[in-house]
């Protein structure tokens, strides 16, 4: 296969959108394959390549929701609940068509849903102001809405008096064509649906080869889980991850071929893990003048040089591994990570961690699970290291 394709196929996968009128050169790339990619994305993922005169959408859909799929702007439950309402109504309204945010403000208060375990709207609340905020910023960073005139940064609405009449911080937004293209469509209306199970379901039951049908899926599974996510357990997908094992070597080469990636295969876990330092994925651990990936690793060396496992901690067992992995390595940290106090640098690093797979929060009993991905990568210094940064040698 040929570099050119290698590219067009990075760029759907690390990318939303290509939208012809802002990247017109990768929209043409993707253009000229555009057969070829569909067939390969819709075989061995399921993914369907959705093509428009104005943009190109993979749809990228994963085996299994993660947390760190989340985006990344929310800040909790309601901003979600908020972005499904204003797509309702975004899909009531034309394309190009435009829009005050009061107008918004006052269609939200009948979208939103009125069951007994939500909070009410409330635009006299700063917090609800607040996540609206954060909802359209997203939405305008998606290109969905279009700013056309008012207040762009949000801070006149946000310090809007809604017990008066008067509405400051009026602005108006423009709906974009990639409104309609934003949200998954399914076969059947999301009300019949039982649970999050048969939407997983839904794309894989109206083959009546089951047994064909099977294996595509399980195939379909594991390049989502190899390509989305950092690490695929064999705990959450013991038959994927059969099929995996099975198909390993075909696998490996393909991935090796196309996306320049080593499969590493273990007992409980397999990962992509590219060899070369530059790669065409956007975000890999560990990065390069990332402190906080320079302190996992050095968590993780000291982990493996005192024998400990994956397992479960307290938070408070976590937080004294931290200070111990600080005592012994921070000297060659970053300024930020050297200075905190062991809870601030424990914390810090739990986050990334959950990002990266490497730890899963259990927040009803307070415990972190260690998870074997912390342990396939650690970071040592040289034996005559010295503080600052410098070897017996110099730098």
């Amino acid at each position: 296969m040929d570099n050119n394709m290698k590219r067009a196929m990075m760029l759907l996968l690390e990318n939303k959108w290509l939208i012809r009128k802002k990247s017109p050169e990768e929209y043409n790339l993707v253009r000229r394959y555009e057969k070829e990619l569909q067939r390969y994305f819709q075989d061995k993922c399921g993914w369907l390549l959705v093509s428009n005169q104005r943009f190109y959408k993979l749809e990228k859909i994963p085996a299994r929701a993660e947390a760190f799929m989340g985006i990344k702007e929310f800040q909790q439950a309601e901003d979600y609940v908020l972005l499904c309402c204003i797509m309702a109504y975004l899909e009531e309204q034309e394309v190009d068509s435009k829009f005050l945010l009061s107008d918004l403000c006052e269609a939200l208060l009948e979208y939103y849903p009125d069951e007994e375990f939500n909070d009410k709207i409330n635009w006299e609340s700063y917090n609800w102001r607040r996540a609206l905020v954060r909802v359209i910023n997203y939405l305008l960073s998606m290109e969905i809405l279009r700013w056309i005139d008012g207040d762009r940064s949000g801070e006149n609405f946000l310090s809007n008096d809604f017990s008066r009449e008067s509405f400051s911080g009026e602005t108006l937004y423009q709906i974009t064509i990639l409104s309609r293209y934003f949200l998954r469509s399914y076969p059947k209306d999301l009300q019949n649906y039982d649970d999050i199970a048969s939407l997983y379901q839904s794309e894989f039951m109206e083959n009546d080869a089951v047994e064909a049908e099977e294996v595509a899926h399980r195939r379909h599974n594991v390049y989502r889980q190899l390509l989305l996510s950092p690490i695929f357990y064999k705990e959450a997908a013991a038959g994927d991850f059969a099929y995996l094992r099975k198909m390993y070597r075909r696998i490996n080469e393909e991935m090796m071929e196309l996306f320049e990636v080593d499969v590493q295969l273990y007992d409980d876990c397999a990962m992509a893990v590219s060899n070369e330092r530059n790669t065409w994925f956007k975000d890999v651990f560990p990065a390069r003048l990332k402190g906080s990936h320079d302190v996992i690793l050095s968590f993780a060396a000291y982990c493996w040089e005192n024998s400990i496992k994956p397992q479960a901690l307290s938070l408070k067992e976590f937080i004294n591994l931290a200070e111990k992995t600080a005592q012994q390595f921070n000297s060659g940290w970053t300024k930020e990570f050297r200075e905190m106090t062991a809870e601030k640098l424990a914390r810090a690093i739990l986050a990334e961690m959950m990002e990266w797979q490497m730890v899963f929060w259990h927040k009803k009993e307070n415990m972190v699970i260690l998870q074997p991905a912390l342990f396939k990568l650690i970071g040592k210094y040289p034996a005559d290291y010295l503080a600052g940064g410098t070897t017996a040698y110099g730098k």
